[in-house]
């Protein structure tokens, strides 16, 4: 008979709460796509809440995950929800706004580059050791080490997050 751990506990609340948000991530992506694809506001939720659902879906993929190589493949995929959420977060802000009669030509070109940093950030963590730097593990749990340039993204993740969330502010 196996003992329950406090670890083992969390480990399985991990995987629950994580498989929960990636279903409800993905059923709001579904619905709200297939409701109402003529609306702005729409569409850049459905970014935002399929970029959430990848990284979800990616901690659930882990969980059978038992070699460094397919773990690290798995994390670097990861990063395609990580680099674009950001700037998908900020779409939606951008979006909203727009409902309120308040257009921005700035905002419009900041979509763009969001969306062009999230690119980069995601070919960056696939290809190179830039972003995200060798893997390490601890028990049977996985993650990557930041890279040098790690600390850029994380200031280009926090401030988009900012943005995005002070145009909803403003929207409201």
């Amino acid at each position: 008979m196996s003992s329950t751990t406090v670890a083992s506990v969390l480990n399985f609340g991990n995987l629950i709460l994580s498989s929960v948000n990636a279903i409800i991530a993905f059923s709001l992506f579904v619905y709200v796509l297939t409701h109402n694809l003529r609306s702005a506001v729409a569409r850049a939720f459905c970014a935002l809440v399929l970029f959430v659902a990848i990284v979800y879906v990616v901690d659930i993929s882990l969980t059978e995950v038992r070699t460094s190589e397919a773990a690290s493949m798995w994390l670097r995929f990861q990063w395609l929800g990580i680099a674009f959420v950001p700037a998908a977060y900020f779409h939606f802000s951008d979006a909203l706004l727009r409902t309120t009669g308040s257009a921005s030509r700035a905002r419009t070109v900041g979509v763009a580059v969001g969306y062009s940093l999230g690119l980069l950030a995601f070919v960056l963590a696939m290809s190179t050791d830039l972003l995200v730097n060798g893997i390490a593990q601890k028990d049977h749990f996985f993650h990557l080490l930041p890279g040098p340039a790690f600390g850029i993204f994380a200031a280009y993740y926090v401030l988009a997050s900012m943005i995005g969330w002070l145009n909803i502010r403003w929207a409201r």
